[in-house]
């Protein structure tokens, strides 16, 4: 009993240095398209288009599936892009990612906020406040 317990954890020592964390890739990093949308701090207008993208450096050509967090919520996209074609405010927030494949995953990206402006809608003003208009 006692060389099967020696033996199984010479194994376990072995594979974890073997497959453990040494193939697991660096952390992701989460970028805004159109790039300009970094210059202003993550800010875009409601209404704009977005690409979120998550990249992780070194692996290219490796088969990922893909995990995104707005916040603390999670969003259903298994791609390393997220589009949204019509910004709304909703879409608002701190963007992160992180990559999975077979039994290993990368930890999470830190968090790129994305603050959505709301134009102001103008307004029409009366000048003089009459309740009727008459034309000629």
């Amino acid at each position: 009993m006692g060389h099967s317990l020696l033996c199984m954890m010479g194994f376990f020592l072995l594979s974890t240095v073997i497959c453990g964390n040494a193939e697991v890739p660096n952390k992701p990093t989460v970028t805004l398209q159109p790039s300009w949308t970094l210059i202003y701090s993550g800010e875009i207008n409601s209404g704009d288009r977005v690409t979120v993208r998550c990249e992780i450096q070194g692996s290219e050509g490796a088969q990922w599936t893909y995990e995104w967090r707005r916040g603390q919520s999670n969003i259903h996209e298994t791609s390393s892009e997220y589009r949204i074609n019509s910004v709304t405010e909703s879409d608002g927030g701190g963007y992160s990612c992180r990559g999975t494949r077979s039994s290993s995953w990368t930890e999470w990206s830190d968090s790129t906020p994305l603050k959505v402006i709301v134009p102001n809608k103008p307004t029409v003003t009366l000048q003089p406040s009459w309740t009727q208009i008459y034309t000629l």
